[in-house]
Protein backbone atom coordinates (compact mmCIF):
# COMPACT_ATOMS: atom_id res chain seq x y z
CA UNK A 1 0.00 0.00 0.00
CA UNK A 2 1.32 3.25 -0.84
CA UNK A 3 0.26 5.98 1.75
CA UNK A 4 0.60 9.69 1.24
CA UNK A 5 2.08 11.78 3.98
CA UNK A 6 0.65 15.16 4.64
CA UNK A 7 2.71 18.40 6.50
CA UNK A 8 0.92 19.53 9.46
CA UNK A 9 2.09 22.49 8.71
CA UNK A 10 0.38 23.48 5.57
CA UNK A 11 -3.13 22.64 7.26
CA UNK A 12 -5.24 25.86 7.88
CA UNK A 13 -7.25 26.28 10.83
CA UNK A 14 -10.78 24.96 9.91
CA UNK A 15 -9.90 22.71 6.85
CA UNK A 16 -9.96 19.05 6.66
CA UNK A 17 -7.16 16.57 5.62
CA UNK A 18 -8.08 14.30 2.91
CA UNK A 19 -6.28 10.70 3.11
CA UNK A 20 -5.85 9.15 0.51
CA UNK A 21 -4.67 5.39 0.69
CA UNK A 22 -3.68 3.33 -2.91
CA UNK A 23 -3.13 -0.11 -3.05
CA UNK A 24 -0.98 -1.37 -5.13
CA UNK A 25 -0.71 -4.50 -4.30
CA UNK A 26 -2.08 -5.56 -7.86
CA UNK A 27 0.14 -3.44 -10.08
CA UNK A 28 2.96 -5.07 -7.89
CA UNK A 29 1.52 -7.95 -8.94
CA UNK A 30 1.53 -7.77 -12.21
CA UNK A 31 5.03 -6.36 -12.14
CA UNK A 32 6.33 -9.32 -10.50
CA UNK A 33 4.45 -11.54 -12.71
CA UNK A 34 5.36 -10.13 -16.31
CA UNK A 35 9.19 -10.24 -14.75
CA UNK A 36 9.02 -14.30 -14.25
CA UNK A 37 7.18 -14.57 -17.82
CA UNK A 38 10.04 -12.71 -19.41
CA UNK A 39 12.45 -14.49 -17.57
CA UNK A 40 10.81 -18.02 -18.60
CA UNK A 41 10.67 -16.91 -22.05
CA UNK A 42 14.23 -15.92 -22.53
CA UNK A 43 15.39 -19.67 -20.76
CA UNK A 44 13.11 -21.33 -22.85
CA UNK A 45 14.53 -19.55 -26.24
CA UNK A 46 17.78 -19.92 -24.74
CA UNK A 47 17.59 -23.98 -23.87
CA UNK A 48 15.91 -24.50 -26.98
CA UNK A 49 18.29 -22.44 -28.98
CA UNK A 50 21.24 -25.03 -26.87
CA UNK A 51 19.00 -28.16 -28.00
CA UNK A 52 18.30 -27.13 -31.61
CA UNK A 53 22.39 -26.33 -32.24
CA UNK A 54 23.97 -29.60 -31.78
CA UNK A 55 20.92 -31.40 -33.07
CA UNK A 56 21.31 -29.38 -36.33
CA UNK A 57 25.16 -30.25 -36.77
CA UNK A 58 25.39 -33.59 -36.36
CA UNK A 59 22.03 -33.47 -39.17
CA UNK A 60 24.58 -30.91 -41.42
CA UNK A 61 27.20 -34.01 -40.32
CA UNK A 62 25.32 -36.89 -41.43
CA UNK A 63 24.48 -35.28 -44.95
CA UNK A 64 27.55 -34.22 -45.52
CA UNK A 65 28.68 -38.16 -44.77
CA UNK A 66 25.70 -39.64 -47.13
CA UNK A 67 26.71 -37.71 -50.13
CA UNK A 68 30.28 -38.24 -49.44
CA UNK A 69 29.48 -42.04 -49.66
CA UNK A 70 27.18 -41.60 -52.38
CA UNK A 71 30.22 -39.88 -54.41
CA UNK A 72 32.70 -42.65 -53.20
CA UNK A 73 29.81 -45.74 -54.29
CA UNK A 74 29.97 -43.89 -58.14
CA UNK A 75 33.87 -43.82 -57.78
CA UNK A 76 34.23 -47.30 -56.82
CA UNK A 77 31.67 -48.04 -59.56
CA UNK A 78 33.76 -46.07 -62.59
CA UNK A 79 36.56 -47.81 -61.37
CA UNK A 80 34.78 -50.65 -61.22
CA UNK A 81 33.93 -50.38 -65.03
CA UNK A 82 37.30 -49.04 -66.21
CA UNK A 83 39.34 -52.08 -64.89
CA UNK A 84 36.73 -54.60 -66.18
CA UNK A 85 37.21 -52.59 -69.94
CA UNK A 86 40.64 -52.75 -69.61
CA UNK A 87 40.63 -56.30 -68.94
CA UNK A 88 38.58 -56.96 -71.56
CA UNK A 89 40.31 -54.83 -74.02
CA UNK A 90 43.93 -56.47 -72.64
CA UNK A 91 42.03 -59.66 -73.37
CA UNK A 92 41.00 -59.04 -76.85
CA UNK A 93 44.21 -57.60 -77.67
CA UNK A 94 45.98 -61.16 -76.44
CA UNK A 95 43.70 -63.34 -78.55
Amino acid sequence: MKIKKINSKTKKKGEKILIQIIDVSDRKLYTEVNAEKTFLTLINATVSHERRNPLSSLIAQTMQMNNLFENLEELISEMRSSVQNNISENLINKL
